[in-house]
């Protein structure tokens, strides 16, 4: 995880966790 894109990285991560949870209930 880069620290130093604090914000960029939290949003990434959110929305790769809302991707993966998509991909399963699919």
């Amino acid at each position: 995880m880069i620290l130093s894109n604090n914000k960029h990285t939290y949003n990434e991560v959110k929305w790769e966790k809302q991707f993966c949870i998509r991909k399963t209930f699919q």
